[in-house]
Formats: C-alpha cells, sequence, structure tokens
C-alpha cells in the first residue's frame, strides 16, 4: 500500500487496529498503535503491518510520540479512548469504580505535549453530559 509521505499517524487505544487499517486504506502512514493490552499485539501487527506498543499512555512523553512521528509534515494523532464510562449502554449504571474517563485528560496532555496537525477522537454522545467531571 502506498502511503503519503508527508502524513504520519499515532493510533492510542489502538486495540486490534480498526482505527488503524482505515487510516491506512486512506493513504496514511500509521507509525505506531499505543495500547495497554498486550493481547491485541499479534491481531494488531498481522492486520496493520506497523507496530504495536503496549504501554499505558500515562507514561508516555512527547519525545516518544515524536519519535514514533519520525520526520514528517503532518502529525494525526488518533484514538478510541476507552467509551464505556459514556456509553448509553452503562451511562446509568453506577460507575463510580471506573475510572477510565481519566485517560480522556492523558489524551489531552498528549495532544498538548505533541501538538499533532490533526486530532481525531473517536465521539461518544455522552461525552458531554458526564457527571463525575468535566471531559
Amino acid at each position: 500500500m502506498a502511503f503519503h509521505k508527508e502524513i504520519s499517524a499515532i493510533d492510542l487505544f489502538c486495540g486490534i487496529g480498526g482505527l488503524t487499517y482505515g487510516l491506512q486504506t486512506a493513504g496514511i502512514n500509521v507509525t505506531a498503535g499505543i495500547d495497554l493490552d498486550n493481547s491485541c499485539k499479534y491481531t494488531f501487527e498481522k492486520n496493520c503491518n506497523t507496530t504495536f506498543i503496549r504501554e499505558d499512555i500515562q507514561n508516555i512523553s512527547d519525545k516518544q510520540l515524536n519519535d514514533i512521528f519520525g520526520k514528517t509534515k503532518y502529525k494525526i494523532l488518533a484514538g478510541c479512548a476507552p467509551c464505556q464510562p459514556f456509553s448509553s449502554y452503562t451511562y446509568n449504571q453506577d460507575k463510580n469504580t471506573d475510572n477510565r474517563w481519566k485517560l480522556l485528560y492523558e489524551f489531552g496532555r498528549l495532544i498538548e505535549l505533541s501538538k499533532p496537525t490533526i486530532v481525531t477522537m473517536e465521539n461518544v454522545p455522552t461525552l458531554l453530559n458526564f457527571k463525575k467531571a468535566p471531559v
């Protein structure tokens, strides 16, 4: 597959690579996917033919991201952050023990640090009405 040479993307919360695959199909070079769940590694790398990095995004630095992006004119930081705390399926259930919503703050931190040209994140409608904290 031919990728646009001036564009590089990183997929946060990459899972098995659905978003990465879509970006690649659009001609975007995804240099790596980052996810904490190591069980996704084989499928991600097999389906997307790119690097899987097993890491908690809370431990990722701007230097690491910029090294992963490489020398490119346009940087895309993409991600499908854990949406369970915002899902309409679970929204009215007690989520006092589910703190994955805080990962959105980490996503924001990485945006601020790496200054990508484009940011894309999965949208979940109840995100705007989240009662625990402003997200």
